[in-house]
């Protein structure tokens, strides 16, 4: 396994995306696996261009690039200080892009209709917990009505054991 330390988005204000992830060496070169839904993409932005930033912007795709969804707006500080936290509806490859709105709110970089991909993350999580406890406790109950079944069993046994026995 290697470790993916950081992606670096080449932008026109020198914004990078990154993300520390453990990543198996047989994966593609440009895309990185996560074993968990929910994680922090970190955001770094030249402290000279921070003043001419009223946000940063984070587009998602599920399809390969078909369609893209905003998930998140920050403004540059607050994208530093705690990045993009993003988590996946499910299992699969996700594709992000940034778009940087400057001060006099025009979207630089800023064709959404065909965005340049910055980083490709597959997630690999499995069922969510919520689906997984729900599925224990499915197996549970079923198990509980054959042990009350089996419990039934015994008892009208041991019953009819101390019938013959009065007799």
């Amino acid at each position: 396994m290697r470790l993916v330390s950081r992606v670096v988005l080449p932008c026109c204000v020198s914004v990078a995306l990154c993300l520390f992830t453990l990543a198996s060496s047989a994966d593609a070169a440009d895309v990185i696996r996560a074993d968990t839904r929910q994680f922090t993409i970190p955001v770094w932005v030249e402290r000279a261009q921070r003043p001419n930033i009223k946000e940063l912007q984070l587009f998602v795709s599920a399809d390969q690039g078909k369609t893209w969804t905003q998930v998140a707006s920050l403004p540059p500080d607050a994208a530093i200080a705690s990045g993009f936290r993003f988590e996946a509806p499910g299992d699969g490859t996700y594709w992000f892009s940034s778009r940087i709105v400057n001060n006099d709110y025009i979207a630089e970089l800023g064709d959404m209709h065909s965005p340049r991909v910055e980083l490709k993350v597959q997630v690999c999580a499995g069922e969510p917990k919520s689906q997984k406890a729900t599925a224990n406790v499915q197996e549970l109950k079923a198990e509980a009505k054959l042990l009350r079944q089996r419990l039934k069993q015994i008892r009208m046994r041991l019953s009819e054991i101390e019938k013959v026995k009065r007799k």
